[in-house]
């Protein structure tokens, strides 16, 4: 037979571990490392994940490893009187102190705008605890780490001094069943007894949702030292036709996530309230204008009031205990006058007075609707009756707001919802949840942690102070941080600031009154974590979660919802196991329904899942999955079987982005590192146009000891994020996945692309195998790049495999072309090639690959 050329032109199939080398097509490949399948026909070197590029960089703090990190718009620009031009911002919270920071493309940074308290942390002291292999252990003594750490946290340890490589970001894998093991996803240094003074933190994970111009911030690990804040553009007038009283509102603020009532509310003739705290009432009857027919029954009613925040979002009733009730006769009107003291709170646009009968349950029918801005009407229908000033810029009020009947508007019609709820608000310390998503113009929030409404207060009798915040006592093992704290001394509001020890804690104010000796105080705000929850709002009202706007999809499958994403009219709820789509296209909660219940569909934490316009993309310990709106296909099915994916424990958690530039999904196994000295774990890389999978490094092939914060879409199609030193745990950068149009230099040896075992056309004869040609480019020069492998034994060096004779040389971007040759003319039933960077580190591209062969009439034996 005469001789004869093999041509492969076309790789786009990526990798195939599912078949045989010899029984995968022409186009596939059985190793594909620091690739790119993104140009059709060749491949070339893979762009560095850790690479430089990007649209914006993301704010410059120490972020929580998968998270921390988030990206939105706003209308307006970042100052104060800002204009509606927008801005891009990215906002970041650093996982070490809780500070909320952002940067935006106009305003640049605003450092430290918000800040959501203290992270729980521990101290030992020297020789009290071991590292063995990946666990922490205490010495001596009998310590539960169950009661501060769970599954998941991410521990900041510092303080270790005999194996300093100790100490660094780890994440907790699990805790034993005594609680005296903490065992984390790496592998210690060993060190039976650290003479270290160290120091656990519990760090904290910035969990994000933005609407209307204001950004909203909880803490996805739970720290009861931490609570929800929020910051955004603020534009209100307050008592606009007060004169001096009047107050206006054009600026950015931050606060709490609270909805709070008035404080103040009474009847009384002629007083005025304290500046911003509520509102005094004059009410005249029975009726002293014959002129008006009035309505009323002889009845005593009470009355109750509330605050109107942005979004009209109403807070919870405010019920005096005294001067609260007045007494009608029949055929009554109620005459009002309204006295206010400015300031308010810039966020509060208005407030309500109701009424219901004393002593009874009957609704709260509303009296007065207040407007800070307008002045106050006695029915939602009717026109405001504006503010007047009165002796001062402190003092505004309204005259003879009349009443004839009971309105039919009450608090539940207007909300929604009653004011019985035990709290319609997340704003304690300790309050959060693990993931928010907004759709439909409602929040969705899932796994929430919140005060227990059936939970009693407990009390320790054992406890010494003296005019500052520190309190000792025989064990705080029951404490936690943000924990309400009441006795003799306590300051109003005071909570547990710090826990210091076993024995002592901080307050978050100075006791007053001098010493005390085995003082009891009262602890309260006891928290309980509803993991099967998933919580919303009503639509438009982003600060009010009403404990009974509630799913329970299915409780008790000893799981817990990780993240939420949103596509349509569905909503995909992520356990670490399963996925549920539940369909909330309804106006209505009562028409939602389970869609569909996805096993082995679920993910680790929010790192693991992606959403953009084309749809969802997420993966886990099962594959990788794409859903477009029609249906889920798992990406590697038929590519990759299950025990050559990424295959850990449920606490190494991976982190998955869309990179629109190269239409590429990237999984990058860890986004923390599983070793004291790096990971090299990487990244499976899947091109949505050549639908084929490849194999990169973080950095192309460098071991890395980074953390890698959430991934953001930076608006031009590339991707973002910040990385953190493991170890030093001070060094941070700003990274975006690279865009060369070539790739990025792959350390030597690390660029690798494997043939399939070509038998070509003909597995019963044996070929002649003369040389091959290969159309690449290459940016250093590489020795002896190329090797073989024959009839399917896949082992390049010996067993017949062998070197071809030839160089890639610097082609300096330009093609060549290469004919490499093996020593003598290799006979085989099959070959398989093996192309590499031996020599240096560069990139390499391939365009094509012809090997010459003569079929010989000799029978495979």
């Amino acid at each position: 037979m005469p001789r004869q050329f093999y041509k492969l032109n076309d790789f786009s199939g990526g990798l195939n571990l599912i078949r045989d080398a010899r029984d995968i097509a022409p186009n596939e490949l059985t190793q594909a490392d620091n690739i790119s399948l993104s140009v059709a026909g060749s491949v070339k070197s893979s762009q560095k994940i850790r690479g430089d590029d990007g649209d914006f960089t993301p704010v410059d703090v120490y972020t929580f490893p998968g998270g921390g990190v988030f990206a939105f718009e706003t209308d307006r620009t970042g100052v104060s009187s800002a204009d509606d031009t927008g801005e891009f911002w990215t906002a970041a919270v650093d996982s070490m102190t809780g500070l909320l920071s952002l940067e935006g493309d106009v305003t640049g940074d605003r450092d430290d705008v918000a800040d959501m308290g203290t992270i729980y942390s521990t101290t030992y002291s020297a020789n009290d605890l071991q590292f063995l292999g990946n666990n922490i252990m205490r010495r001596a003594g009998s310590y539960d780490f169950r009661k501060q750490f769970q599954e998941g946290d991410v521990i900041r340890i510092t303080g270790c001094s005999d194996a300093s490589a100790n100490n660094r970001v780890v994440r907790v894998g699990n805790l034993s069943n005594t609680g005296q093991h903490l065992s984390c996803v790496v592998d210690f240094t060993t060190e039976s007894s650290e003479s270290g003074t160290v120091t656990l933190e519990k760090l904290a994970n910035g969990v994000f949702f933005a609407a209307d111009d204001t950004l909203r911030v909880a803490d996805a690990a739970y720290n009861t030292g931490l609570k929800r804040q929020q910051y955004g553009y603020i534009k209100n007038i307050h008592f606009e036709d007060g004169g001096v009283a009047k107050d206006t509102y054009d600026n950015w603020y931050a606060n709490d996530c609270d909805l709070s009532p008035p404080t103040d509310l009474l009847i009384d003739g002629s007083s005025y309230p304290s500046a911003g705290t509520g509102f005094h009432l004059n009410l005249t009857h029975p009726a002293t204008d014959s002129n008006i027919i009035g309505q009323f029954a002889a009845k005593k009613y009470q009355i109750a009031g509330t605050y109107i925040y942005q979004g009209n979002q109403e807070s919870k009733l405010y019920i005096p205990s005294s001067n609260n009730t007045f007494t009608t006769a029949s055929g009554d009107y109620v005459d009002v006058d309204v006295n206010a003291s400015p300031a308010y709170d810039e966020r509060i646009t208005g407030a309500r007075v109701y009424i219901r009968p004393d002593g009874t349950n009957e609704p709260w029918s509303l009296l007065l609707d207040i407007s800070l801005k307008d002045g106050c009407r006695t029915s939602m229908d009717d026109e405001y009756k504006q503010w007047a000033v009165d002796s001062d810029a402190t003092e505004a009020g309204v005259d003879t707001l009349v009443l004839t009947s009971e309105n039919i508007e009450t608090y539940t019609i207007l909300n929604g919802f009653g004011p019985d709820e035990f709290s319609i608000t997340l704003s304690e310390y300790g309050e959060g949840y693990k993931d928010a998503v907004i759709a439909n113009r409602r929040v969705f929030i899932c796994n929430v942690q919140m005060v227990d409404e059936n939970a009693s207060t407990f009390t320790d009798a054992t406890c010494d102070y003296n005019n500052d915040p520190t309190i000792t006592m025989d064990s705080t093992v029951e404490l936690k941080i943000g924990m309400s704290v009441s006795g003799t001394g306590i300051p109003t509001g005071a909570y547990v600031a710090s826990i210091t020890n076993a024995t002592t804690f901080e307050l978050s104010a100075s006791t007053t009154g001098g010493s005390v000796t085995n003082g009891t105080l009262t602890f309260g705000n006891i928290m309980k974590r509803m993991r099967d929850r998933i919580m919303y709002t009503p639509p438009n009202k982003y600060e009010t979660f009403p404990r009974s706007f509630f799913v329970d999809v299915v409780r008790g499958d000893s799981d817990e919802y990780t993240t939420l994403a949103t596509f349509g009219d569905r909503l995909f709820a992520f356990k670490r196991e399963t996925l549920y789509i539940i369909n909330i296209g309804s106006p209505s909660p009562a028409n939602w329904f389970l869609e569909s219940t996805e096993r082995k569909k679920g993910v680790a934490s929010k790192s693991g899942v992606w959403q953009s316009q084309d749809g969802i993309f997420w993966a886990n310990n099962f594959g990788a999955f794409f859903f477009d709106g029609s249906g889920i296909v798992n990406l590697i099915k038929g590519k990759i079987p299950q025990k050559d994916w990424f295959v850990h424990g449920s606490a190494i958690h991976k982190s998955v982005c869309h990179h629109e530039i190269t239409n590429n999904l990237y999984v990058i196994g860890t986004n923390i590192p599983t070793n004291v000295t790096g990971d090299s774990i990487g990244a499976y890389i899947y091109n949505f146009d050549s639908k084929g999978w490849s194999k990169s490094g973080l950095n192309n092939g460098t071991t890395l000891d980074r953390v890698i914060s959430a991934l953001l879409p930076d608006r031009t199609g590339g991707v973002v994020f910040n990385d953190i030193a493991g170890e030093s745990l001070t060094a941070t950068n700003q990274r975006g996945i690279s865009e060369s149009a070539n790739g990025d230099s792959v350390a030597a040896t690390k660029w690798i692309m494997k043939t399939k075992d070509i038998d070509f056309g003909d597995p019963g004869h044996i070929k002649k195998v003369y040389g091959i040609r290969v159309t690449y480019q290459s940016s250093a020069a590489q020795t002896t790049p190329i090797a073989y492998a024959i009839d399917g034994i896949g082992n390049f060096a010996s067993a017949g495999g062998g070197n071809f004779t030839g160089n890639f040389a610097d082609t300096n971007d330009v093609w060549d072309v290469l004919y490499a040759y093996p020593s003598s003319p290799v006979e085989c039933q099959s070959m398989q090639l093996k192309i590499t960077n031996p020599t240096s580190a560069g990139t390499i591209n391939i365009n094509d690959i012809s090997i010459e062969y003569r079929t010989i009439h000799k029978r495979v034996t």
